[in-house]
């Protein structure tokens, strides 16, 4: 197979129907992921008519793991036994912090201005006299 060497997204597509998806996948390497005995939905694809390899390349293999499972909830492909779980990306983790850290500070500063100071310490008199 001609694929390259890039890690990405592929996808099993069934081309005569409807260009039906019934796979998808990551690799780190497109063509030693496909080549030789390297995939295990390889005799189920070689006995199904119409099947093709189509593919997407990333720069990393955790791109590749984000758009692999965006794709999948989108396709819902048949062959796809479980679906990978959707990871926070950087930037909604950075705004998870964002946003919780003002409110654990506000949370701070109203906890202690409610703070009441203890009777004990209260009635304590300070001494002016001289030792």
């Amino acid at each position: 197979m001609d694929l390259p060497t890039n890690p990405g997204v592929y996808y099993l597509i069934q081309w005569f129907n409807p260009w039906k998806v019934l796979y998808v996948g990551k690799a780190a390497n497109l063509r030693s992921r496909w080549s030789g005995k390297g995939h295990h939905k390889l005799k189920q694809a070689l006995r199904k008519p119409g099947i093709r390899i189509h593919y997407r390349k990333t720069w990393t293999k955790g791109r590749a793991k984000e758009i692999e499972a965006i794709e999948q909830r989108k396709h819902n492909p048949p062959w796809n036994d479980r679906i990978e779980p959707l990871s926070p990306s950087i930037f909604s983790k950075l705004m998870g912090w964002l946003i919780s850290i003002p409110i654990s500070i506000a949370l701070y500063l109203i906890l202690l201005s409610y703070w009441q100071i203890p009777k004990q310490i209260e009635q304590v008199q300070t001494f002016t006299g001289r030792w």
